[in-house]
């Protein structure tokens, strides 16, 4: 009985011992290393043991994950993650729970920077500025199909570096990663518009509304332009495609009202504004918006009645009865409206 007993120890240790012998005398010096945290003699044996062994997965994989990863040079650690899948799949899951852990890390880290530069709390503001962007881009190695860390470069780049140029490239080389994405295209469209490049934008925007006509940002930016360019038939049509996905969003209605009055279309406008005040008619600066709209038309009977809807619920506002008495003398009856008018003085005092 001693006897099997012992000869079954012997062939635990050898078995022990062949599992052992695998790993190459370099491979296991790296991890004695690390677990003495000598870790630049580490990296010095771990690179040694993927030229001795060149095939096996787990050195790259605690290269990356034991020295560089504590390190923060997150190049190589996407570099020997990389290496390590180039040599099969053994590490697959922990490599992609590890990239997103990275990710969000400097994800988050950049967010950080980014709302100092927001609030304006800041000491250094280029140094805020190079740590946000510095964060951002780290984040796009480990999730290069995210686009979120592409959005967050460029608009920093556009809005505190105020460098168009360098934003759009940002999209564009992000665009070339994440081919047609709609969001960095939406994101596109908008800085062209910003900068002036309207004919641009509109294209980019009428392409991501067609092809996603429940995009409420894409659709509305787009309607925006064609209202400025004067193209208001279409606008018309974009803003009625939008109202059928978006049946509560009462400011579409107004935009809708104003394109209809730039057709000459009144009836219609009228029919849209009473769309807005219809979500709640006593909602006093819809209510004035619509009454300086019909002002500004010269509409002076119109934008009448929407001011005396006003004054029926604050008849001591100065505002609203300054506002009547222009309607009022736009229809010559200049008497009544300096009535108004000297009540309004008269309460501002």
């Amino acid at each position: 009985m001693k006897t099997k007993s012992l000869m079954l120890m012997i062939m635990l240790i050898a078995v022990a011992f062949l599992f052992t012998a695998c790993d190459s005398p370099e491979f296991t010096s790296a991890k004695m290393y690390v677990q003495q945290k000598q870790m630049d003699k580490a990296e010095e044996f771990f690179l040694k043991a993927m030229k001795s062994e060149p095939t096996n997965p787990e050195i790259p994989f605690l290269l990356a994950k034991e020295v560089y990863g504590p390190a923060k040079d997150y190049k190589n650690v996407n570099k020997y993650f990389n290496e390590s899948l180039k040599r099969g799949n053994t590490f697959k899951e922990d490599i992609e729970k590890l990239n997103e852990y990275y990710w969000g890390m400097a994800f988050n880290e950049g967010v950080k920077y980014y709302n100092l530069l927001v609030n304006q709390k800041y000491d250094d503001k280029d140094a805020t500025i190079n740590a946000a962007l510095e964060n951002f881009q780290t984040a796009q190695i480990f999730k290069p199909k995210d686009p979120k860390a592409y959005l967050q470069e460029a608009t920093i780049v556009f809005s505190f570096q105020e460098n168009q140029d360098k934003a759009l490239e940002i999209l564009n080389n992000a665009l070339e990663t994440i081919p047609d994405n709609i969001v960095l295209m939406t994101k596109k469209a908008a800085f062209l518009n910003n900068i002036g490049k309207a004919d641009e934008s509109l294209i980019i925007f009428k392409n991501i509304f067609e092809k996603d006509p429940e995009n409420l940002i894409a659709g509305q930016s787009y309607a925006e332009i064609l209202f400025k360019q004067e193209k208001y038939e279409e606008s018309v049509n974009v803003y009625k495609n939008l109202l059928k996905n978006y049946p509560s969003k009462k400011n579409l209605y107004f935009n809708l009202a104003l394109s209809y009055i730039r057709l000459g279309k009144l009836e219609e406008a009228k029919t849209q504004f009473e769309n807005v005040l219809a979500f709640d008619p006593n909602d006093k600066e819809t209510i004035l918006v619509v009454g300086d709209t019909y002002l500004n038309l010269k509409d002076y009977i119109t934008a009448e009645v929407y001011y005396r809807q006003l004054i029926d619920m604050e008849p001591m506002n100065p505002k609203y009865l300054k506002r009547l008495a222009n309607a009022l003398n736009g229809q010559q009856k200049y008497e009544e409206g300096m009535k108004y008018f000297r009540q309004a003085k008269a309460l501002e005092q």
